[in-house]
């Protein structure tokens, strides 16, 4: 998953989203993170959806919703305000809420300066392996 994203990276992509339902901040891959986004909703509204969508009975859900980390705890990860969306409302209540993220991550500098770390490292990998094989 990392060698995929640095390689998305490498390409010009401006962010990279993972879907890391388990994620916690002794994760490995929680250090190579820049940002933290999770989409929440009430559980009673999370039940309803589940339900629906995967044809849940309430118990099925509850389950599912019961194995994975709390709400609270996920909220806990996010850095800033725009990456947490609050998805209870309608469509285009939570459409709004994900273009003010994308307006924040389209306005980073920081996949650029990832490229540019990447790009030297592999350039000095290069260079010491001919030196060494010379």
């Amino acid at each position: 998953m990392l060698w995929e994203a640095l390689c998305n990276l490498v390409k010009g992509k401006r962010y990279v989203i993972l879907d890391i339902p388990l994620l916690s901040k002794h994760s490995p891959m929680f250090s190579f993170l820049s940002e933290i986004v999770v989409v929440h909703c009430e559980e009673d509204i999370q039940i309803e959806r589940l339900m629906q969508r995967n044809n849940y009975t309430e118990t099925e859900a509850k389950q599912r919703i019961s194995s994975q980390m709390p709400v609270k705890e996920k909220i806990s990860l996010v850095t800033k305000q725009c990456c947490l969306i609050d998805n209870n409302g309608n469509p285009s209540a939570t459409q709004n809420q994900v273009m003010k993220l994308k307006c924040y991550l389209d306005s980073s500098w920081r996949p650029e300066l990832l490229r540019c770390v990447f790009l030297s490292a592999v350039v000095l990998v290069v260079i010491s392996l001919r030196l060494y094989m010379q």
